[in-house]
């Protein structure tokens, strides 16, 4: 019978969180420690997760059982589901290998590395120490963002040289199957992400340094190479198209139009905070969001508003813009 593992918080690690974990044969209750490998970064403690571990382990216990790191590429791609991995646990409690054998490959080397990271109790047959195999289950999900979020960063794109920010697997999770053009302006968005990738593998503009030989003379030149004007106009192209797309499909739901639109202010009222002084200008273009809350948005979501309003309308300090970010981050995770 499975056994779910006692759920608890370890304040000497950092970015723990509770996991639940299963073994046969087994009856008795273990602590399994869960210890958050993963990127920390907006988009993957908020939006790229990895749930429940499961696994059957013969006579071991499970002490620590690291969670993977969600990887870029992995990200990128869209990937998720469970993936299983089959391991040998050696005599003192350490993992001596870790092989991926189901899921999505470009999940296969997060978790076999978390896997290996793992730490078990000395395993033991009649009470002699012996290896023992096993596997583990990590299950890996992409979690819907709120339309605060997703209006926030659709108008972006006509901010933004390059797409490597747009988390679209993301914001395609709240999309349904049957919304054909949505889903269809979103795929192309992918497809000049995907492109841009390759031309701007670090997803900034490529600062390119050229030599002249001038026979006695020479002189060296540099130049900054971005997207041309063409795609950036096609990505603006598409992104204003998705968002009318996404206003007329929102007509009739209050309280997520109100979210979305008021994603999209934000980027106006941060493009007037270049210069912080401008502050209560920008809490201009939000005051009629705070006055005109539909039913279903939560108070937490007039709370944070309004507590913006009133650090824009304050004389700037020197952590105007911190809290300006931060409260753009609670805005975007707030579940409903």
């Amino acid at each position: 019978m499975k056994v779910k593992a006692v759920f608890i918080s370890l304040f000497v690690l950092l970015f723990l969180s509770a996991n639940s974990f299963s073994q046969k044969p087994s009856t008795t209750p273990l602590t399994a420690p869960i210890l958050q490998n993963g990127d920390e970064d907006f988009n993957s403690a908020d939006f790229y997760k990895v749930g429940e571990i499961t696994g059957n382990i013969g006579g071991a216990k499970a002490i620590l059982l690291p969670k993977p790191a969600y990887s870029e590429a992995a990200r990128d791609a869209g990937a998720e589901g469970k993936v299983r991995v089959e391991i040998e646990i050696g005599e003192e409690g350490a993992v001596n290998s870790a092989k991926a054998v189901s899921g999505n490959p470009l999940l296969y080397e997060d978790a076999q590395k978390a896997a290996l990271n793992a730490k078990f109790s000395a395993p033991k047959i009649n009470g002699e120490k012996t290896k023992v195999s096993g596997f583990l289950t990590y299950n890996f999900s992409i979690e819907p963002p709120n339309w605060f979020k997703i209006g926030y960063d659709l108008v972006l794109t006509a901010k933004s040289p390059l797409l490597g920010y747009l988390p679209i697997p993301v914001i395609k999770k709240a999309f349904k199957p049957e919304w054909e053009t949505e889903n269809a302006l979103i795929d192309k968005l992918q497809e000049i992400k995907t492109a841009e990738k390759i031309a701007f593998p670090n997803n900034k503009p490529t600062l390119i340094t050229e030599k002249t030989d001038g026979g006695s003379f020479s002189s060296i030149q540099s130049r900054i190479l971005l997207p041309s004007p063409q795609n950036n106009q096609q990505k603006i192209e598409i992104s204003e198209n998705l968002l009318q797309a996404l206003h007329i499909r929102l007509a009739n739901d209050q309280a997520n139009l109100w979210k979305f639109n008021l994603g999209i202010a934000f980027i106006e009222s941060r493009v007037i905070l270049r210069n912080p002084n401008n502050g209560r200008e920008a809490s201009e273009i939000l005051k009629p969001f705070l006055k005109n809350i539909p039913e279903g948005v939560s108070a937490e979501y007039a709370e944070n508003l309004g507590n913006l309003i009133k650090l824009l309308e304050v004389k700037a300090e020197n952590n105007f813009r911190l809290e300006v970010a931060k409260t753009i981050g609670k805005l975007q995770r707030i579940k409903n």
